[in-house]
């Protein structure tokens, strides 16, 4: 229903007509003249527009009106019916040229995101509907979502104008979702199984039930990144308390839901490791313990904390807990090496426990030869939980020939890391699935490592690179792509 209650018709004969507005409790006026309605009709525009007219055709609307309002009803807008058809039918085909064109004119410059026609917000039937989003899918959609499976739908859609999730799904309105990512690289899902595992573990916390079997999720999961036929990039999932009304309670929910999408976009990030980032610590208030530990779409605090660092002119934004000791990032775990050679990274007690940096401190042996690790160390926590695992060799000297290489890491302490002995620390790192390894060279205005990205930081981002490339056979799944996508 238009503001300015103009009357809505049939889209296949009528439209929402500009020209017929109420001259009295039984007139209609239009563009020509008044006409008079039955005696006894006496709708308000409102009624007019929402219960008798709708969207119904012209027969429709006469036996409507005599369903609510009597015969006298049906015999008295007959005439007017006829008479308006014409003129609404050229109203609504001049308003489709309207939209066309608009249509037309978005293709080439930006989307239209609410157009309006003579004040009036138009009405679209599903046909429009669908042309409309085709027409106005914006430039980065269609070059990087390459797929996506919804389980509304019950498959995978490649076509970015039918990617969406319905309204009233309460992981939209209330937020009750869950979701984690795995990283596609070289036709190959990296760490699917712990990142899947963490979303398993995040909805029991949120209260969300699955709506598949764990083999089920991983297997759709694996069929929507083969459908994008995408050799690099994100695989990025969700599971909603699902749709059914737009109360707080999940108790109205249908059943949960699963959307996963492929997202082909890859920054450049080897060129930002080159360069270092700069941070500052965040004024943003951190997350709860009981909330920060679960990757819920509960990211307005994260986003926040961007927007800070992006206002000061800097790459990231570091919380502080509760305490006052050091956090994360935004969507990274952040970690420090001091002059002794000791790598610290704060406890995951009050902080999402990054997949990737405890892959980093779970690497076993096999990425080098055995006995390169004898003074090598992990000082354990009891608060790092199963992070305060033993560090993969390549983190420790290695010694070839009588010449030892490699960074010097004499142990790995993972527990509460003060801000004063943060400062103090030789390098600074930000480690996540999305950016691996970024050596930090300046925090809070100071530089870090003299302002450089530091040896170590770039040897764990070397690590990293290659167990992705070459690491266990079941931290990598093979895609099975339809067609071998192209490189």
């Amino acid at each position: 229903m238009a503001a300015s209650g103009h009357l809505l018709l049939n889209s296949q004969a009528f439209s929402c007509w500009s020209g017929a507005t109420l001259a009295g409790p039984n007139q209609v006026r239009f563009p020509d003249g008044i006409r008079t309605v039955q005696a006894g009709l006496n709708l308000s525009k409102q009624r007019a527009c929402r219960r008798c007219c709708g969207r119904e055709s012209g027969p429709r609307l006469s036996s409507t009106l005599e369903r609510l309002h009597g015969a006298d009803a049906r015999q008295g807008v007959s005439s007017w019916i006829a008479e308006i058809a014409e003129v609404s039918s050229r109203q609504w085909r001049a308003k489709r040229g309207r939209v066309a064109a608009s249509t037309a004119s978005a293709a080439t410059s930006e989307p239209v995101a609410a157009p309006s026609t003579s004040g009036s917000t138009l009405l679209f039937n599903k046909d429009q509907v669908l042309e409309r989003l085709s027409n106005n899918v914006h430039p980065k959609a269609q070059s990087t979502y390459k797929a996506m499976y919804s389980s509304v739908l019950g498959g995978i859609v490649t076509d970015p104008a039918l990617m969406f999730i319905p309204l009233d799904d309460h992981g939209f309105h209330r937020g009750h979702a869950v979701f984690d990512t795995a990283e596609i690289y070289g036709g190959f899902l990296y760490g699917l199984d712990p990142h899947l595992d963490r979303l398993i573990s995040s909805a029991s916390k949120a209260g969300i039930p699955l709506p598949y079997q764990r083999p089920q999720l991983k297997q759709l999961l694996i069929d929507t990144v083969a459908a994008s036929d995408s050799w690099q990039g994100q695989l990025r999932y969700w599971v909603t308390a699902g749709q059914g009304g737009f109360n707080l309670s999940s108790k109205e929910c249908i059943r949960s839901n699963l959307y996963a999408v492929v997202i082909s976009e890859r920054k450049d990030m080897d060129a930002i490791a080159a360069r270092g980032v700069r941070v500052i610590t965040s004024q943003i208030p951190i997350k709860a313990p009981q909330f920060a530990t679960v990757k819920s779409t509960n990211y307005l605090p994260n986003a926040l904390v961007m927007q800070e660092a992006e206002a000061a002119g800097v790459d990231y934004a570091i919380w502080l807990d509760q305490e006052g000791l050091v956090a994360e990032g935004p969507n990274m775990n952040v970690a420090f090496v001091n002059d002794e050679g000791v790598l610290l990274v704060p406890a995951f007690d009050k902080i999402l426990p990054g997949i990737t940096i405890r892959k980093l401190l779970s690497l076993k042996e096999g990425l080098t030869s055995p006995g390169n690790s004898q003074n090598c160390v992990v000082v354990r926590d009891p608060s790092a939980g199963p992070a305060s695992q033993e560090l993969s060799q390549e983190l420790c000297p290695t010694t070839e020939n009588g010449s030892t290489t490699g960074p010097i890491l004499k142990a790995v302490r993972v527990g509460p890391v003060t801000v004063d002995e943060a400062r103090k620390a030789k390098e600074m790192m930000l480690i996540g699935s999305g950016v691996l390894v970024l050596p930090v060279v300046e925090w809070d205005g100071r530089p870090v490592n003299d302002g450089v990205p530091g040896p170590i930081a770039m040897r764990l981002r070397q690590i990293l690179h290659a167990d992705m490339e070459g690491g266990l056979p079941g931290d990598r799944i093979q895609v099975p792509y339809i067609e071998p996508p192209a490189l």
